[in-house]
């Protein structure tokens, strides 16, 4: 995981996904055995998200990471039916990760 400013995200979002403007989070998967893959997260993004939801930047940062590791891990959110999916396994995992905290 690489923690970077969301002028450098804008820059990925736009070479990868051919977006303009940031995102919060981009996982970048490989295809290791042992190794699933890097995750960028904006640490400008993580900080307004953790002021507007009214709770601290190490609890985004886990929320953002958590949500990368599923992408990774082949999880999506292209459909309601998904994003369910992936919203439930979110929440096992941020509270399953106590040591994160």
């Amino acid at each position: 995981m690489l923690l970077i400013t969301d002028r450098t995200m804008m820059q990925w979002n736009k070479r990868v996904f051919g977006r303009t403007g940031s995102t919060d989070v981009i996982s970048f998967p490989f295809n290791e055995r042992y190794f699933l893959g890097s995750i960028l997260i904006s640490a400008d993004k993580t900080a307004a998200q953790a002021r507007q939801y009214r709770h601290s930047f190490q609890k985004e940062l886990k929320l953002l990471l958590i949500h990368g590791v599923l992408h990774l891990m082949g999880f999506d959110h292209d459909c309601s039916r998904r994003a369910t999916r992936m919203r439930k396994m979110e929440q096992k995992l941020f509270c399953k990760t106590k040591y994160l905290r």
